[in-house]
């Protein structure tokens, strides 16, 4: 199959759950012998127009990634020119089916009439809509007034990207339920296939000492690891309250927080504020190669979403690095552990939840090591990418054929 992929965020521009989610399901893709096109956001000013990527034959628009009202123009420029981009590709190139993992050109190349023989497939990874409200009530878009516009512009936008689509693949119930309750009314063309994870990059390490000395990480603590966008929902606010708490019970505590965004000012005052300098640390961005070294390092994994944790690739990396992942009740987070040990989620979101959690866990398991097979195991027999690609490539042929048998019975 000629298979596209048209998606927002791509690794290497960048991290995070969809970055990775699109790479690694195209390198498994290409090892079953399809052929992989990316159409993508050219995030780095010096990031070639084209390039392959791992057998990927990937290609990057432009739009708007700095100046004032970035946010409303990077919403715009990735329909028109994502659009742009696909008209120009689809001259030459006879895609077979289309993946789309954002809205924004997804939105854009659906008003092409052009498409309307090739299947259509979108993988919900979040909502860009439920995002914007909640980054906006941490004052992150600055135009009040006009805000409210843009929302029900996304809002609108979100709607008819997943309406158009022939099959919606969701990682989760959590976001079956939402795009029913928001958007589609029925649950007829939704499929759930869970999200995998790389289980050769994240690996266990049994001796962390020589990897702890490497990242100047202190060897006598017992470390908990976090790993996140920077921004609201995140519940990082709440993870660096509960630190107190679990410090009169394990004084020999250390959090390390992974991760960029726009509450790091926010972060690094609250952490100055409850006298934590010694007990947290913000590391900032860390580069993709480098992450998986931090999992090895650590003790224990946490996530402590505040809400709308959509599936939570993080907690599977943790798990199949070996780590206990302790995890607030949220979404997709939730799914993954309640199949493996639900005693590893917390009672609820807050610090006073958070660190009863973790001080409960940390007080019964004797070994973390025996603990962290037991997790390893857990990943290899349920999250594997090859097992993830062959329910898509699955669903692809099943759309295709269906498109086929039209032309042939029209």
């Amino acid at each position: 199959m000629k298979i596209l992929m048209v998606t927002f965020s791509f690794y290497p521009d960048g991290i995070g759950g969809m970055h990775s989610y699109v790479y690694n399901l195209g390198k498994e893709l290409i090892k079953k012998g399809h052929d992989v096109y990316v159409i993508t956001v050219k995030m780095k000013k010096d990031a070639p127009d084209e390039e392959v990527i791992e057998g990927m034959k990937v290609y990057r628009y432009d739009e708007g990634i700095s100046g004032n009202l970035v946010y409303i123009r990077r919403f715009i420029l990735s329909i028109i020119n994502g659009r742009r981009l696909f008209s120009k590709l689809v001259k030459k190139i006879e895609f077979d089916v289309i993946n789309f993992h954002s809205i924004f050109p997804a939105y854009g190349i659906n008003l092409l009439f052009k498409i309307k023989n090739i299947p259509r497939i979108y993988t919900f990874h979040s909502s860009a809509y439920k995002d914007i409200l909640i980054q906006s009530k941490k004052k992150r878009y600055a135009f009040p007034l006009l805000n409210e516009l843009i929302f029900l512009l996304v809002k609108h936008v979100e709607c008819m990207s997943l309406k158009a689509a022939d099959r919606i693949i969701v990682l989760s119930n959590f976001s079956k339920r939402y795009i029913v309750d928001t958007y589609l009314h029925s649950s007829e063309k939704i499929i759930l296939i869970p999200g995998g994870v790389d289980s050769s990059n994240f690996s266990p390490l049994l001796d962390k000492t020589i990897l702890r000395n490497k990242l100047n990480l202190p060897d006598n603590k017992l470390i908990l690891l976090t790993a996140r966008r920077l921004v609201a929902r995140m519940g990082l606010e709440n993870l660096i309250l509960a630190m107190p708490i679990i410090s009169e019970e394990i004084p020999r505590i250390f959090l390390l927080i992974l991760g960029d965004g726009f509450l790091k000012k926010e972060l690094k005052r609250l952490i100055s504020k409850e006298g934590l300098e010694e007990k947290v640390e913000l590391l900032g961005f860390v580069d993709f190669k480098m992450i998986s070294d931090y999992y090895q390092a650590a003790d224990i994994f946490i996530l402590p979403s505040e809400q709308d944790e959509w599936f939570g690739l993080v907690a599977l990396e943790g798990l199949s690095s070996g780590l206990p992942v302790l995890s607030t009740p949220t979404g997709g987070s939730l799914e993954i552990l309640s199949r493996f040990d639900e005693s590893l989620i917390f009672a609820g979101t807050s610090p006073r939840d958070i660190a009863q959690g973790i001080i409960s866990f940390v007080k019964r398991t004797n070994d973390l090591a025996e603990f962290g097979k037991k997790c390893r195991q857990f990943i290899l027999e349920n999250y594997s990418w090859e097992r993830v690609a062959g329910e898509i490539e699955l669903l692809y042929n099943k759309e295709i054929k269906k498109i086929t048998d039209r032309r042939l019975y029209a």
